[in-house]
């Protein structure tokens, strides 16, 4: 009588058996290792716009320029820097930006040597859904419906000091997912006391004034309370008061 070699039905659903606890063993740690990977992949994105958004932040600030006062639409007189109700922080800066740089060298030469070397750049708030913050936005909360909350921080850039309504606006979304955010300007009184302001010339400023740093302070919705602190080139270290005459130089 000849022995029968196959599997028994026993071992059939034996090894069925562990053949699907294998398989769910698989999906299960595929599923684990593509839900760390987005993660990650989520965290990245999100620190490394917060990094090219402090950078920016810190460029714009060494670049400060506090002897040149503007004027607005209305032929008023603004300060070099200005934070207040209505501004989030304004000020004027010095240099270019490479790519804005040539675009303006492409066009008209008069033109060209007529523009201010200096800068106006304006930070300010905008929702995170306004279409400025979409470039902040994860890809997969635009596509997923996410209800989205929050602020992004939007740098604008002109290039004529003194507006007259009608100068072009560069503008660009640098944070994302922010909840709060505010700024205050610290600088030593004439009794070389250090002081801080939200705002800023400061109320009944005699003139005297020194800036020292600019602190941030953003509240994230990942990464909560963020505390940065500028400091301002020794080089502007000099009276910053209201009163203290623009040098004229930069007029476009």
């Amino acid at each position: 009588m000849k022995s029968n070699s196959g599997l028994t039905l026993v071992e059939l659903l034996v090894a069925i058996t562990i053949s699907a606890i294998l398989g769910v063993g698989a999906v299960q740690l595929f599923q684990t290792v593509s839900g760390g990977s987005e993660k990650l992949n989520r965290q990245q994105f999100l620190l490394d716009q917060l990094r090219r958004g402090m950078n920016k932040i810190e460029t714009d600030i060494v670049q400060l320029n506090i002897q040149r006062d503007v004027k607005d639409e209305y032929g008023d007189t603004k300060a070099s820097l200005v934070k207040d109700f209505d501004h989030w922080l304004e000020f004027t800066r010095s240099g270019w930006e490479p790519s804005l740089a040539i675009k303006f060298y492409q066009q008209d030469q008069q033109e060209q040597s007529q523009r201010s070397e200096l800068q106006r750049v304006s930070y300010r708030l905008e929702p995170l859904q306004d279409e400025i913050c979409s470039k902040t936005v994860q890809v997969e909360d635009k596509l997923g419906g996410v209800e989205l909350e929050g602020e992004c921080l939007v740098r604008s850039t002109t290039f004529h000091l003194d507006s007259d309504g009608n100068e072009e606006r560069f503008d660009i979304a640098l944070i994302g997912y922010l909840s709060e955010a505010e700024v205050k300007v610290f600088y030593v009184n004439p009794n070389n006391e250090l002081k801080s302001s939200e705002k800023w010339p400061i109320d009944n400023a005699s003139g005297l004034e020194i800036m020292k740093y600019i602190e941030f302070t953003f509240s994230h919705q990942r990464f909560g309370e963020i505390k940065r602190l500028f400091i301002i080139p020794e080089r502007l270290n000099s009276s910053t008061g209201p009163g203290n005459p623009g040098n004229g130089n930069g007029n476009s």
